[in-house]
Formats: structure tokens, C-alpha cells, sequence
């Protein structure tokens, strides 16, 4: 009211599309923190800083047992108050949100603002007073609804290789011409990627007869690590095996 008695402002509560008829004197509205208190070893405290729980209303609503003239009625004007009770009690049993509308109306052109959001009713307790007539008050706990869901997250399946599988996509080598200074060594790094006695020594036995008439050495014939170090000449075409080859020791496949 202002000093001439008019009225400046006006209030509507709406549960889902039910107005009731008379706003209540107040609403209070609960914004909880959720923040934790941590002690420390020296005694001392800290704050761990979290998000806020969910917003709660509580205020209560007077039901009118009879028509007063401070009662605003949607379009299907007066209800009792077991009317009022019926939809109270179907918003606790179907355990589903329902939109909480608080409109304010300010006749003096003053900004306001308005409050919308789904909300669940937790809890409402009804008083009956002698006093009251047949008015019935109700205790009313709201608090807001947020949609619970969960999210896809596709995972891709990371496949693992043996550590002794060489998996390099390397093209097989089937055949190699001795370039000058090329040692049977030299050779299988370049064809097997890993040179040792065991690789140099599989090239040699499959082509044994062209190193030997290439060296044309006292090696000749003769099963020696000095043959694997040995310079060929140039322009030998040499068959490289396909084959397991022992390369340190592992058994791995060309």
C-alpha cells in the first residue's frame, strides 16, 4: 500500500498452469552453498570451493474457505480449498517437475522482474485453525529442478603390438645390388633395418656362391665374421632372403 492507501504492486503464484488465489506475505528463497572446510596438519583451515547445491523455496499459502475481495481467481473463479489440496497432492504423487511462476505487477511503471523455473515439491504440511474459519494454510518446500542425464562418450579401442613384432610398413625387400663399399653388414641394415652376424650371415648362405667369386679372397668358402665386414664390389644382385631372422636376439618376422 502507499500513502493514499492504493495498492502500487501485485503478486501471482502459479503452480504449473493452477494460480492460487491469494500470494503469500513472503518467500523465502535458499541459495546453499557447498563448500567445504578442510583442517590442516598445523591447525589451521582452508576452504574448498565447490558449486551450489539446488535453490529452495518455502513459504506458506492461504487457502480461502470463502470469497474475499484481496483474492485474484483464475478464469474458473472460486475454488474451495480441497480443490487446491487435489492439486498439491497430485504434484507430490507424479513425481515430476512443474514449472514455479512468481509475476509481479508494478502499477507505477517501477521495473520488476519476474521468477520462472521448474522446481519438485518436496513437502507441505496443512494447518487447520479454529481461528481461520474454514481458511486452510499450507507450508509449502520447493526446490529447483535440474535434468539428470548422462552423456555418450565413444572410446576407441587402442590396439596393442607385441614389442617384438617389428610393425613397420616397410616394403619387403627381395632383392639388393651391392653398391662400392657395401659389406654383407652394411647390406642387411639397409634391407632388414638392424644389422648383426645373424642377418649377414642368412644373405651370404643364400647367396654364397656370388660373394665368394666376388671376393675372390683367401675367405672364400669359409664361414668367417670377417666375411660380413669384407667391401664387395659393386653391381653384385644379391637375393635377400625372406625369412625369420634373429635380430638381437628375438624372433621377428620380416
Amino acid at each position: 500500500m502507499n500513502e493514499s492507501g492504493s495498492m502500487d504492486s501485485m503478486y501471482e503464484i502459479w503452480f504449473g498452469e493452477i494460480k492460487f488465489p491469494v500470494a503469500p506475505a513472503k518467500i523465502q528463497t535458499s541459495i546453499n552453498g557447498n563448500n567445504k572446510t578442510v583442517s590442516l596438519i598445523n591447525e589451521s583451515e582452508v576452504n574448498q570451493l565447490k558449486g551450489t547445491k539446488l535453490t529452495d523455496f518455502s513459504f506458506d499459502l492461504m487457502l480461502p474457505g470463502a470469497r474475499y475481495p484481496f483474492a485474484v481467481y483464475s478464469d474458473d473463479g472460486f475454488q474451495r480449498p480441497d480443490y487446491y489440496l487435489g492439486v498439491l497432492e497430485q504434484l507430490k504423487t507424479n513425481r515430476k517437475p512443474f514449472k514455479f511462476k512468481v509475476l509481479r505487477h508494478i502499477f507505477s511503471g517501477a521495473p520488476s522482474f519476474d521468477t520462472s523455473l521448474n522446481v519438485s515439491l518436496e513437502d507441505y504440511k496443512i494447518i487447520e485453525d479454529a481461528e481461520d474459519g474454514l481458511d486452510i494454510t499450507v507450508e509449502i518446500e520447493l526446490k529447483k529442478y535440474v535434468k539428470f542425464g548422462t552423456k555418450k562418450i565413444k572410446i576407441k579401442k587402442k590396439v596393442f603390438q607385441r614389442s617384438n613384432v617389428d610393425t613397420t610398413k616397410k616394403k619387403i625387400v627381395k632383392s639388393y645390388t651391392s653398391k662400392k663399399g657395401d659389406t654383407l653388414l652394411a647390406i642387411s641394415r639397409k634391407v632388414y633395418g638392424i644389422g648383426n652376424t645373424n642377418n649377414a650371415g642368412a644373405i651370404y648362405k643364400k647367396n654364397k656362391k656370388k660373394v665368394d667369386r666376388a671376393l675372390k679372397s683367401k675367405f672364400r668358402g669359409k664361414f668367417s665374421k670377417r666375411i660380413y665386414t669384407t667391401a664387395l664390389p659393386a653391381a653384385v644382385c644379391l637375393t635377400i632372403p625372406a625369412r625369420y631372422d634373429r635380430l638381437e636376439g628375438k624372433i621377428v618376422k620380416r
